[in-house]
């Protein structure tokens, strides 16, 4: 989704602008505790049972996928993924009911957040003075459905 947006300086330069976000919550001491890349790990071993499978999907390494899921599990004092160490029959890994809510809220806020850049009507009434200097910088603290 891109948009064209007149620049006030000089009306016949056009700048091309595309709303974008990176996902994360925070815990109550302002530190990250859930990003995309863990949501993308949570999806990818919901979808392959694996966490070696979800790593290599994820584009991140089997060491770093294992240590998001201790990290992600210690910050929340919560088992978020269920692990069955391999041998014969293989390993696996699948979510817990915790770390399927997880996901499932992390989708939620995503997609609001997508719907939102998506509502054409607001971007075209937004109207900016852009140069190099002026650059917004946001956090979003809370999310409503109104």
């Amino acid at each position: 989704m891109g948009m064209r947006i007149r620049n006030l300086a000089r009306k016949k330069d056009r700048i091309l602008l595309q709303p974008t976000f990176k996902l994360s919550f925070e815990g109550e001491a302002k530190h990250t505790l859930v990003d995309q890349i863990d949501a993308i790990l949570l999806r990818f071993i919901s979808e392959r049972n694996s966490l070696t499978e979800a790593a290599k999907a994820a584009g991140i390494s089997y060491r770093n996928a294992w240590g998001r899921i201790n990290a992600l599990e210690s910050n929340l004092g919560e088992q978020i993924v269920e692990k069955k160490v391999g041998g014969r029959e293989g390993g696996g890994a699948r979510l817990t009911e915790s770390g399927l809510a997880l996901l499932k809220q992390f989708r939620r806020v995503r997609k609001y957040l997508f719907d939102a850049l998506e509502d054409r009507e607001f971007w075209e009434h937004i109207s900016y003075k852009l140069s190099a200097r002026n650059r917004i910088k946001g956090r979003v603290v809370e999310v409503q459905r109104g």
